[in-house]
């Protein structure tokens, strides 16, 4: 019987840099025994492959992923991930940006006991000696999300079911900041998301500016959502018509039908 890890941690990287090893080392160091780490290496031409085919060998929590060709979004990269992930949680990390030897844990405890009942957990993330994720575990309205994105993607922990639910990635944003956001906001919908007070990692990947982490969503003309609060969970409803909508839906749904049969062509072609 195949025994599933609690928690999939998912990265994809590109012409990873120096810090490349620095980052995974920071993921394959977590003090929290149970997970898989599904290392995607997406389409790159210097030496991330032979880095990420390197760590594979040492370490059999690492799943490595090579595409030969960029997908053009990052949203792409990990909603391959999730679909390939197998572990109840999912967490995401990105090249350049690095984990506290207990980051794992306490966002696992955190989201499997106090706050079993929320559909994401996130922790804290220093950048330039800031620390950008907070509300130290308020509950976050859908409003207050759509304010501005203060929660750092390497910072979440988030149940399978959820995004099973909400969907992945859009992979029609085109900024990986934006994309996060959105995700933020749709779980939000129908979900209540916790803060802890916890200073998990470190992270390049915000917004340089917090004023450029703080424009509303309705400034940047995004097809993000309108958000009405209901009693006792924030409700969202969408900005764009309702046609409009179930035809990006089915875009996505067929999307990931496609990658499936395009995983069972490869997997076919390897035995």
């Amino acid at each position: 019987m195949i025994i599933k890890p609690e928690v999939s941690v998912i990265m994809s990287t590109n012409h990873g840099d120096v810090s490349l090893r620095k980052t995974i080392e920071s993921v394959l160091s977590q003090t929290l025994p149970d997970f898989e780490f599904i290392l995607i290496d997406d389409g790159s031409s210097d030496d991330t492959a032979a880095i990420c085919q390197e760590y594979a060998r040492r370490d059999g929590r690492v799943k490595y992923i090579r595409f030969e060709s960029p997908a053009g979004s990052p949203a792409t990269r990990y909603n391959d991930g999730i679909e390939l992930s197998t572990g109840r949680y999912l967490s995401f990390m990105h090249s350049g940006d690095t984990w506290l030897p207990n980051a794992l844990v306490h966002l696992y405890r955190a989201i499997s006991t106090r706050y079993r009942h929320h559909g994401m957990v996130y922790g804290l993330v220093d950048d330039e000696n800031k620390n950008r994720s907070t509300s130290d575990g308020r509950k976050l309205s859908a409003r207050q999300i759509k304010q501005g994105n203060f929660i750092a993607s390497t910072a979440v922990i988030i149940k399978r079911e959820i995004i099973d639910f909400v969907g992945g990635y859009d992979e029609n944003l085109c900024s990986k900041h934006i994309s996060d956001w959105d995700l933020w906001v749709r779980i939000c919908s129908s979900y209540l998301i916790a803060g802890i007070p916890v200073l998990v990692g470190t992270t390049h990947h915000f917004p340089s500016t917090l004023k450029d982490a703080t424009i509303p969503m309705n400034n940047r003309q995004l097809r993000l959502k309108t958000k009405t609060l209901g009693k006792g969970e924030a409700m969202v409803k969408f900005a764009s018509d309702l046609f409009k909508d179930k035809l990006l839906a089915l875009r996505s749904i067929l999307g990931g039908i496609k990658r499936y049969f395009l995983r069972c062509f490869y997997a076919a072609c390897k035995h």
